[in-house]
């Protein structure tokens, strides 16, 4: 009869070994590192290794609002300023980086919250969404770039027209002074030569209308001389005597002379209506040379006007964006749409942290703070109690110095005051013995001088 040596193994010992390991064997590799971004402890989370992909994925969206971060900035930047791309690059990875920086720091400042979580969340999500809006409006921008530069076009367009119109109002071709407070520092100062041509034509003209008016009293004398002329010829007037040819001949003489004396005064109006006419013409010359050299100067002020306006830049842009959300109802739903989703896209990472409830990461990091708390309590009160006795020991020791000193202080004191005393009373039995000698010498004498 054989016996069966194997070992029979038990139902719950299979369950046993069913169980997984924990903690579970670390793993390396790119998910480690993006999970530290996040401020994720692989230590911590190798108890629960389930929820490996639930914050290797939250740091991967952390990632992607560093990125959208980083090409936002590089197409701010290219507005900003005229440079290669490759020149901002640096930039926009550095703020790229901030918003990475700035949004780990609001994940991983919950990790292991208890009390307020849901107060501090919703307050990080409010400094997510503000970040997520700067981010947003240069892609904003960048999306709606057609419509927006051609806004801009017709903004610049409606200046310069005004502005032009303005230079034409405050400035007309004939030189005169505009009454206007709009027109302070848009007046032009040009050569005009008109007003000397003005001034020549004007005592021309006078002096023509001077002449014409004496001309024309002394052609209806010449005339008056025809007429009384005529009748005395055909004998209707004067002596009445037709064919009284000396009459006739002295009035045909007078006409003759007169109109003579009158041919000046008609020579020198001609003369006068061809200068008037010729100066007419020559200010028409002038002004017109005038009104082009006014002309040239505010087309040269217009076009600096343009220069001036230079490329176009972020803050052109916002207004254009601006102007043509008033105009049109659909940009302005569209642009709004466009930056909600971005500012979602920004805050995201801090939305997975509040949706996703607490975990059981958090509730071991939660422990462990409370034990790290509990510890360093207790080591706090180790290192009282030890600094307590150590001051303890170091006070009696201190007083037992004291008590050692002013012991010695004391038994000198005494050995002195007792040596004070001996000395003292070494003096005074010096004195008693000399008091004596000198009692008996006086004894001595007087019984010598007895006998």
């Amino acid at each position: 009869m054989t016996t069966d040596t194997r070992v029979s193994v038990q139902p719950d010992a299979l369950n046993l070994l069913s169980v997984p390991i924990r903690p579970a064997p670390p793993v390396t590799g790119w998910s480690r590192t993006v999970r530290r971004i996040s401020g994720i402890r692989d230590d911590v989370l190798d108890w629960v290794p389930e929820e490996r992909p639930r914050y290797t994925w939250q740091a991967i969206v952390l990632l992607n609002a560093g990125m959208l971060a980083t090409v936002s900035m590089l197409i701010f930047l290219g507005r900003a300023f005229s440079a290669p791309w490759w020149l901002l690059l640096p930039g926009a990875v550095l703020w790229g980086w901030l918003v990475i920086s700035f949004d780990a720091w609001l994940i991983s400042s919950t990790h292991g919250m208890k009390r307020g979580r849901h107060f501090a969340l919703l307050s990080r999500l409010v400094l997510a969404g503000l970040v997520g809006f700067v981010i947003a409006e240069p892609l904003v921008i960048r999306l709606f770039e057609p419509t927006i530069r051609q806004q801009v076009g017709i903004t610049r367009l409606s200046e310069t027209t005004a502005y032009e119109s303005l230079l034409k109002r405050c400035n007309p071709a004939d030189g005169g002074r505009v009454a206007d407070a709009d027109c302070a520092g848009h007046r032009v100062d040009v050569k005009r030569t008109a007003p000397a041509f003005a001034k020549d034509l004007e005592e021309t003209t006078r002096e023509r209308d001077k002449l014409a008016a004496k001309l024309k009293g002394r052609e209806g004398r010449l005339d008056r001389l025809v007429d009384r002329k005529s009748g005395e010829c055909d004998g209707t007037s004067g002596s009445g005597l037709p064919g009284n040819f000396v009459q006739c001949q002295l009035k045909t003489q007078d006409i003759v002379d007169f109109r003579t004396s009158i041919q000046g005064d008609r020579d020198l109006l001609k003369k006068l209506n061809d200068d008037v006419t010729g100066l007419i013409g020559k200010r028409r010359d002038v002004e017109n040379d005038d009104r082009a050299r006014l002309s040239t100067r505010l087309d040269q002020m217009v076009e600096d006007h343009k220069n001036t306006q230079g490329d176009i830049g972020i803050l052109e842009e916002l207004h254009a964006l601006h102007a043509l959300a008033q105009r049109d109802s659909v940009v302005n739903v569209a642009q709004w749409l466009i930056r909600a989703l971005l500012i979602t896209l920004e805050c995201w990472p801090v939305m997975t942290k509040l949706l996703g409830g607490r975990s059981t990461y958090d509730r071991l990091i939660a422990d462990r703070l409370t034990l790290a708390y509990s510890l360093h309590e207790r080591e706090t009160e180790l290192h009282t109690h030890i600094k307590t006795g150590h001051l303890r020991v170091v006070e009696a020791t201190e007083q037992e110095q004291i008590d050692s000193v002013l012991k010695e202080v004391a038994e000198r004191k005494r050995a002195r005051l007792e040596e004070m005393d001996n000395a003292q009373r070494a003096v005074d039995a010096q004195q008693q013995e000399n008091l004596l000698r000198s009692i008996d010498e006086l004894a001595a004498r007087y019984r010598g001088q007895s006998v």
